[in-house]
């Protein structure tokens, strides 16, 4: 079935959810079925949903998203660009799987089950493949060289990472800076939910590099303090950020997503939309996986500001 059918077949299934849920359910089905196709040519039996985590979170942003943004967007054009986000992200899993010698993180992955670094590699290598190939076909290509651009931040993040930091600790700035390129998969999601408007698409790129932070941050403490992250190496580490405490991870984590919110003021409904994210989405993750007693206090100080409606002047907002 080609990716035209696939997306039309997805999108028209009937549902008795939410449109939130239909997109959500939409997107897994087109993610699976591509992540099927490279599982095929491994030797023993994978399973498919794995890579994707389970939390697909590039998927449910985007999901919030076109469901508040003042624009008019094209819901197949935000799907496959959702999707190819969370094929990037599985293929940054099976290339750090290869890296750290297929041990066992947060990530429950498919490189791991398929033996050996060289295939886990390649596996990421085809992942990368299929995501570009879902992007080409936005639009005729309208977002391929900015897609390309974010993969090329985030593996120029990871090597620089396993270039200078290996096994060592780095300053809070310098990790923020890292994160920034390895978390740029949410970024090209949030600009997509833009739709033709160039300035809401900016400041929705700019609070999705901010979101991606927030999420590198939360994946590197599960990796630090979950048992199951026991013995993980990161060329990056965390541990030692970890050994500040849950008040110090709940602050960085709220400082984040205040900050982008902060891109966003002069769209109320895109500010909307991210808050619904972090709390219904994003924040059920962080209880999964780390004892964090400290309320953050977006949860009751965000508040909605600015103009509402098209056209607003929007711009990024610093950090």
């Amino acid at each position: 079935m080609n990716t035209a059918s696939e997306v039309a077949e997805s999108l028209t299934q009937l549902g008795e959810r939410t449109a939130f849920d239909r997109f959500v359910r939409a997107a897994r089905n087109l993610a699976i079925g591509r992540i099927r196709k490279v599982a095929r040519l491994t030797t023993q039996p994978t399973e498919s949903r794995r890579p994707l985590a389970g939390n697909m979170l590039r998927i449910r942003l985007a999901a919030r998203l076109i469901a508040d943004v003042p624009v008019a967007v094209n819901g197949p054009s935000v799907l496959r660009a959702s999707v190819a986000a969370e094929l990037l992200h599985a293929a940054m899993i099976c290339h750090h799987d290869a890296v750290d010698h297929g041990k066992l993180g947060q990530e429950q992955v498919l490189s791991c089950s398929i033996g050996g670094r060289s295939r886990a590699i390649l596996t990421g290598d085809l992942f990368l493949c299929h995501a570009m190939g879902l992007v080409r076909r936005i639009e005729g290509g309208r977002y391929l060289e900015a897609f390309i651009s974010k993969v090329r931040q985030a593996l120029t993040a990871r090597l620089e990472q396993e270039s200078a930091f290996e096994g060592e600790l780095a300053d809070w700035e310098t990790w923020r800076r890292l994160a920034w390129g390895k978390g740029s998969s949410f970024a090209f999601v949030a600009g997509v939910c833009g739709g033709d408007s160039v300035p809401l698409s900016g400041c929705l790129e700019e609070a999705g590099y901010r979101i991606g932070v927030a999420h590198q941050l939360l994946d590197d403490l599960i990796g630090a303090v979950d048992s199951r992250g026991a013995g993980r190496r990161d060329g990056l580490s965390l541990s030692g950020a970890a050994e500040l405490g849950p008040r110090w991870a709940s602050r960085k984590i709220d400082e984040l997503f205040r900050a982008a919110l902060e891109c966003l003021d002069g769209c109320d409904e895109a500010r909307i939309a991210v808050k619904q994210f972090f709390l219904r989405d994003f924040l059920p993750v962080v209880e999964r996986h780390l004892d964090l007693p400290v309320e953050f206090s977006v949860l009751v100080s965000w508040r909605a500001r600015g103009r509402r409606g098209r056209g607003a002047k929007l711009g990024p907002q610093p950090t």
